[in-house]
């Protein structure tokens, strides 16, 4: 009878032993999976949106985390975005807008709401323009309003519109699937419809660029512009909704107007203001310029309002004939005009 209770004590460590291996193994597995999980969840974040928000307000999607540079795409308030990664600063946020196809850029964090958490995202890097449209509006019920593709089309779309040496610049892709072979023309503002500059005979494959420069389209000062392209003949695309962009385009060089002499050479001896386009391009427009007395009261003698078109370098003599039996050190000349981002309010003032 003594040697039953030693049996079961015997059989109690055994199941113990076995027991205790059965959780090491099981604890061993379990950290090996969550590590090994780790590892495989250092892919590059960019794969695929892990959250998303809303913007505030209309803005435009960068094809960069920087306000200079091209635009992928126009978002409207309330418009809903994945949310991918953002950059070294954390000011900018890169992020998608479901398609089909869809679309990334970057937008500044802080027209996000709710804004995401900087110290879950990782870094990003901008990509390169996607072949889809860049210009496709997302709203917060934009998927209805994405183009639908058809396998067998061709789609010009505009992907981005800026300046360069005061010039406008246009640039448009084929966002759809097979050869755009036809002729793209491009105008500004409802203007005089202009050919893109293409070889003869040489079509633009699917997802191929082409930059058309408008030499003759200049940019006086920051303005809100609409580009419209198409083809001739015209042709059946994808969506036409990708074919004409709004957006705000700013000199990229310095345009300055200003005042290059005050004299009495007018006619009798009357005031003559000369304007000088001092700007790198042409410059149309109007200007204000007022003539009041060189001391304490300050009494206005006259008010001319010009129109010009002055090409780079040329000035134009503003005469005011009823200012006269003065001297330069008599009166003081303002001018204003809204013709141009003006580079040096300086010369905009006689005396200076």
């Amino acid at each position: 009878m003594a040697a039953e209770p030693t049996t079961s004590r015997t059989a109690f460590l055994w199941a113990g032993a076995v027991m205790t291996v059965v959780v090491v193994a099981t604890t061993t597995a379990f950290a090996i999976v969550v590590f090994l999980g780790d590892d495989d969840e250092a892919a590059p974040a960019t794969a695929t949106p892990e959250t998303s928000t809303t913007v505030t307000r209309a803005l435009a999607l960068r094809s960069g985390p920087a306000g200079d540079t091209a635009i992928n795409g126009n978002l409207q308030a309330g418009a809903v975005v994945g949310v991918i990664g953002r950059d070294e600063s954390s000011e900018w946020i890169f992020v998608e807008v479901a398609g089909p196809p869809p679309v990334r850029g970057w937008v500044e964090v802080d027209d996000l709401s709710p804004p995401p958490d900087l110290a879950a995202l990782p870094l990003s890097t901008p990509e390169p323009l996607p072949r889809a449209s860049a210009t496709v509006t997302a709203t917060a019920t934009s998927a209805a309003s994405q183009p639908t593709f058809t396998p067998d089309l061709s789609d010009l779309a505009i992907v981005s519109v800026f300046s360069r040496d005061n010039r406008v610049v246009v640039v448009v892709t084929n966002s759809g699937v097979v050869d755009l072979d036809a002729q793209v023309t491009v105008s500004i503002d409802g203007g005089p419809v202009r050919a893109a500059d293409i070889k003869p005979g040489e079509p633009i494959r699917p997802g191929d660029q082409l930059e058309i420069v408008l030499d003759d389209e200049y940019v006086q000062r920051r303005a809100l512009i609409t580009v419209a392209v198409a083809t001739d003949p015209e042709i059946e695309e994808d969506s036409l909704d990708n074919n004409t962009l709004e957006t705000v385009i700013s000199p990229d060089l310095a345009n300055d107007l200003g005042i290059a002499a005050v004299t009495f050479d007018g006619p009798e001896g009357s005031l003559r203001v000369t304007l000088s386009n001092n700007s790198s391009i042409p410059v149309t427009g109007a200007a204000s310029l007022t003539v009041r007395e060189n001391n304490e009261e300050r009494a206005r003698l006259g008010v001319e309002q010009p129109q010009f078109t002055l090409a780079p370098g040329e000035t134009i003599d503003v005469d005011f004939p009823e200012i006269v039996g003065l001297t330069v050190e008599d009166v003081t000349v303002r001018l204003s005009t809204n013709a141009v981002n003006d580079a040096d309010p300086t010369n905009n003032v006689f005396p200076q």
